[in-house]
């Protein structure tokens, strides 16, 4: 008999969310916009429109708020032991992917 293990795929919006949390995670809490990296990439890769969008989603989930010009952490939960180079391989790779 074998067991079949399910498994549940994540949508890539979400793993490309976490990333975004991840950097601010890594950043304290907060960063000013024009030097929010992984946004940034996300602007460069997938257009205005569409990091608008996962930015969007953040907020409306209560993760992030955006004052002025800083993105800061709402939960202060989300940790990450994860270096700035890696988180943005890591979303370079979700976003390539494609």
């Amino acid at each position: 008999m074998s067991t079949q293990q399910t498994t549940k795929k994540i949508p890539k919006d979400a793993l490309i969310a976490l990333k975004l949390l991840e950097e601010l995670a890594y950043r304290d809490g907060k960063v000013k916009l024009k030097y929010f990296k992984t946004y940034r990439m996300l602007i460069y890769w997938k257009g205005l429109d569409y990091a608008n969008y996962i930015l969007k989603r953040l907020i409306d989930g209560k993760y992030i708020q955006v004052q002025g010009d800083y993105v800061e952490l709402l939960r202060k939960d989300i940790k990450t032991n994860k270096s700035i180079t890696k988180i943005l391989k890591e979303l370079k790779e979700l976003i390539v992917k494609d």
